[in-house]
């Protein structure tokens, strides 16, 4: 089966797009590891059948199978960015990072209030270290 140029041209042009989005768009809020590993097997289930389609000599259905395993794939990435931000940034900045921690009313933490009150707390621990000190 001959496929037209334009259909190739849409087709690797929307797998390209998917990519960027994947790498691009936020993360989903929650790490889902069941539904980004479920997501992962069904992708390379359609892999080997597109692999067997395409084999057979079933190229358009082994096509659109290639296509549909490409797309999971960059949702299984999209999803697992959730899994690894999840599990600590390498960023030292908390300003820095959207995901810092926040309390347990939920509101973002205060990082320069936070910094200050630690200094403060030095401060006096060392004043009182120096006191008895004498």
């Amino acid at each position: 089966m001959h496929l037209a140029l334009e259909l190739k041209v849409f087709l690797a042009a929307l797998i390209a797009v998917s990519l960027v989005a994947a790498a691009v768009v936020r993360p989903p809020p929650r790490p889902q590891p069941g539904l980004t590993g479920l997501v992962l097997g069904a992708s390379l289930t359609v892999y080997a059948l597109s692999a067997a389609l395409l084999f057979s000599g079933s190229s358009g259905a082994g096509l659109v199978a290639l296509v549909l395993a490409s797309e999971g794939m960059c949702v299984t990435a999209w999803l697992g960015r959730a899994i690894i931000t999840s599990e600590g940034n390498d960023d030292d900045d908390p300003q820095s990072n959207p995901r810092s921690p926040r309390d347990p009313d939920g509101e973002q933490l205060d990082w320069p209030m936070f910094e200050s009150l630690r200094r403060s707390w030095s401060k006096e621990s060392s004043s009182r270290s120096s006191e008895t000190d004498d």
